[in-house]
């Protein structure tokens, strides 16, 4: 898993206009389930874990990556992972082996994909394992992973493309450095842009790819909040600080006007409960300007075991539009809820709470499609982290059609009664609308399901 003045227009107003206008309905909860349209879960064969990232490229072709249980697929010491192709009606395709383990999935150009983990050492990752990368088409052949240089002991923290072609990627390891890998457009391999030094304090890191090929990356050091801008032509600038975080879950934007966007989660969390609420944070810089002052979404004030707010808590999506989706758990002073709001021009406009009223809900995933469309997937029945007592965990999506200006109702997409305890995955396809959606059930294994 696009000027400065800009605004979309619909009917002869803008669509920060639209939504202010429509206000109370975006703000307003829906209290009913609608009928789910999305398709019969299918099981993935071989597949566990619960990272199950989902992409569909510009041209329209869905891929799941998943870990795979070795022993189920004939070799103890096989590949770790596998690249399946989804039909349109969520059915998996044949799977292709992947010697990555941890991986982070993303596409490129019209329709390639892009792989990037740790290679296994004596069957683990190890100290003396390496970040590599693995190229190929979506629903055809991948290429081999290759390793990129210099990075033994490191692991992948992000990874990003984009329709012109161009791949970053950005890893960090324990002798405190984070490193920018950058592959071109046209180029053949990543080269290495960036090493940011940072302290023994130092957490999390993320990197996004704008549509011209300008680079924003982000990571936390000692409690605050760093970004970096690489220009299209590799120029670097130099580091910002934009705000304050610990343990911090971080997410990155460069829209199509250029302006750079970063949102991130933060609250320290010890041994499963936290005394400080989740905070959820944006910073954003018009091109060629530098980073305003952080700017805080919502605080979620819940406090108690288990009741921390899980990953990934924010997700920020820069959309073909020009516009931005974000989207958060949060908390209404009884529930916690999931949210979801526009973000044109720099200034986020009214929230949308997607979750029903008097049910918790949190975060899964999000992802947008062409002329507005987009999905954010979410769980029901869970205070934070911790499942509410006696309650399923069942996974859920809202939608926005093409051209509307709020998400439709909650839609269940688990089967009912399945048990989902982690976080599914989401992705929209923009030439046919459909979306698609994967989670781990409590039972084992990995299911997709597709919404035509």
């Amino acid at each position: 898993m696009k000027p400065a003045s800009f605004a979309v227009r619909f009917g002869g107003m803008s669509r920060l206009l639209v939504s202010l206008l429509t206000a109370a309905a975006l703000a307003a909860p829906a209290t009913a389930l609608a009928a789910p349209p999305w398709s019969a879960p299918a099981t993935i064969p071989s597949a566990l874990g619960s990272s199950t990232p989902i992409v569909v490229t510009p041209a329209g072709t869905a891929v799941l990556l998943a870990p795979i249980s070795r022993t189920a697929a004939g070799s103890s010491g096989g590949p770790p992972s596998e690249l399946v192709p989804l039909a349109a009606n969520g059915q998996p395709g044949t799977a292709q082996p992947v010697a990555i383990a941890a991986g982070l999935l993303t596409a490129y150009a019209k329709n390639h994909v892009a792989i990037a983990g740790s290679t296994l050492v004596d069957g683990t990752i190890t100290d003396r394992s390496h970040s590599a990368v693995a190229l190929g088409t979506a629903g055809g052949a991948l290429a081999a992973a290759h390793g990129l240089s210099a990075s033994t002991g490191q692991h992948v923290m992000g990874l990003a493309g984009n329709a012109r072609g161009d791949l970053v990627v950005v890893t960090g390891d324990a002798s405190h450095v984070r490193t920018v890998y950058v592959r071109r457009a046209g180029a053949t391999s990543f080269r290495v842009a960036l090493r940011i030094a940072v302290g023994s304090r130092a957490r999390g890191a993320t990197v996004t790819v704008g549509p011209k090929g300008d680079v924003l990356v982000v990571w936390e050091d000692d409690h605050e909040i760093f970004a970096r801008h690489l220009g299209p032509t590799g120029h670097a600038g130099a580091a910002h600080r934009i705000g304050d975080g610990v343990q911090s879950q971080l997410q990155a934007a460069i829209d199509a006007s250029g302006r750079l966007e970063v949102a991130w989660k933060t609250q320290r969390v010890s041994e499963g409960e936290s005394n400080t609420p989740a905070i959820v944070r944006f910073a954003t810089a018009a091109p060629g300007h530098g980073f305003g002052a952080q700017r805080t979404v919502e605080t979620v004030g819940a406090s108690g075991t288990g009741r921390y707010v899980g990953a990934p808590g924010v997700r920020l999506i820069a959309e073909a539009d020009g516009s931005t989706l974000l989207a958060w758990t949060g908390f209404d002073g009884s529930h916690f809820v999931v949210r979801a709001a526009e973000v044109v021009g720099g200034h986020r406009g009214t929230p949308q709470t997607l979750s029903p009223a008097a049910e918790d809900a949190v975060l899964g995933d999000a992802s947008t499609g062409a002329n507005g469309a987009a999905i954010v997937a979410w769980r029901s029945g869970v205070q934070g982290a911790d499942p509410v007592p006696g309650a399923t965990e069942t996974a859920f999506a809202s939608v926005r059609g093409p051209g509307a200006t709020a998400f439709g109702g909650p839609e269940q997409v688990s089967d009912t009664g399945e048990n989902v305890p982690t976080a599914p995955f989401a992705a929209l396809d923009s030439l046919s609308g459909r979306s698609f959606v994967a989670y781990a059930p409590l039972t084992g294994g990995v299911k997709a399901s597709a919404r035509p």
